[in-house]
């Protein structure tokens, strides 16, 4: 298993797995996020609607070693998954889910949706060495 660091921002309230807590933000979401006392590469921003992501396109790049962050939104309660690195959250509606992670494993994942019978891959992450 890859040492990761997940935070979930939900309800104005941050929870977090390894990692310096985050003060809780009036809008839902983190204003800032640091992973490991560094921002990230990147920040993506994702919105799912009726369990799909909204716009199209279903894979995101990343090369070995960056620093990501994962933003979600969703119209319905969904709980995402994302395979590899073994991170999951749990989005809902009018709030913003954050997954923050180094890309340390090149390969090609899959952010699945878990729930209700339901698993199927709704992105995937290839990561380049």
């Amino acid at each position: 298993m890859v040492a990761a660091t997940a935070v979930v921002v939900m309800q104005s309230h941050a929870i977090q797995e390894r990692a310096p807590r985050l003060p809780p933000a009036a809008s839902g979401a983190a204003s800032s996020f640091e992973l490991r006392g560094r921002p990230p590469d990147r920040v993506l921003s994702f919105a799912l609607a009726d369990g799909e992501v909204a716009g199209g396109g279903n894979t995101v790049s990343a090369r070995r070693g960056e620093a990501l962050e994962l933003r979600w939104t969703s119209t319905t309660p969904v709980m995402l998954h994302l395979h590899g690195y073994d991170l999951e959250t749990q989005v809902m509606p009018d709030t913003v889910a954050i997954l923050a992670f180094k890309a340390e494993l090149p390969g090609r994942f899959p952010v699945t949706v878990h729930g209700a019978g339901a698993h199927r891959a709704v992105l995937y992450l290839d990561v380049t060495p």
